[in-house]
């Protein structure tokens, strides 16, 4: 099983390309579907083509660990380092998870946050992803709030359960929010519509 990293070291800087200056009341995409779906992958993709583009990005992605094609943990990555660290396991039955089937790691969460507190002025910020630990048990990735509300960026990506959508939406009520839900058949148009809103064509649906 590759855990990609064991300790989580300080968060280190964001910056993934050269620097911008963020328009007035950006927007925030709640990138709203299922496991399996996709939603990292669209993340890292839309993530790549900003750098190739020299455009500044950052934030945390949240990969899946496979061990004999089975989903057995998730490692957390720094998009600006591309460092990452064990996020959370799949419990034996032996410990009592936190959410879920999950047991998370309680130094890997503390480096997001770090990371979370030390976004820079960007062009793009991805945070992958927030879900019921944040939403519902105050643990977890607690500052994304504040990292939104700070406006530092061009477009902001959330990923986030469906069914979660609303829930998140409403504890976002005074920023630019938009969900865009998203689907197997319909990812790559998601993903095409996120780069234009990035790009600053602002007629993009979800």
């Amino acid at each position: 099983m590759n855990t990609e990293g064991k300790s989580a070291p300080a968060a280190g800087d964001e910056n993934g390309g050269a620097g911008c200056h963020p328009p007035g009341n950006p927007p925030v995409v709640l990138l709203a579907a299922q496991s399996g779906t996709g939603k990292t992958s669209v993340c890292r993709r839309l993530a790549a083509d900003a750098k190739a583009r020299g455009l500044l990005t950052a934030g945390i992605l949240s990969l899946a660990v496979q061990d004999d094609g089975e989903k057995r943990g998730i490692a957390l990555r720094s998009i600006g380092s591309g460092e990452s660290h064990l996020l959370a396991t799949k419990c034996n039955g032996d410990e009592a998870p936190d959410v879920g089937t999950w047991k998370f790691v309680a130094d890997t969460v503390a480096w997001g946050n770090a990371i979370l507190a030390q976004i820079p002025i960007c062009d793009l910020l991805v945070i992958d992803e927030i879900g019921p630990l944040e939403l519902f048990s105050g643990k977890g990735f607690t500052g994304f709030p504040d990292v939104l509300r700070k406006g530092q960026y061009r477009l902001a990506v959330v990923t986030v359960r469906p069914a979660l959508a609303d829930v998140l939406s409403g504890k976002l009520p005074d920023l630019n929010v938009r969900v865009f839900r998203m689907t197997v058949e319909t990812r790559e148009r998601i993903r095409q519509e996120l780069f234009e809103l990035l790009a600053g064509k602002d007629d993009a649906e979800g």
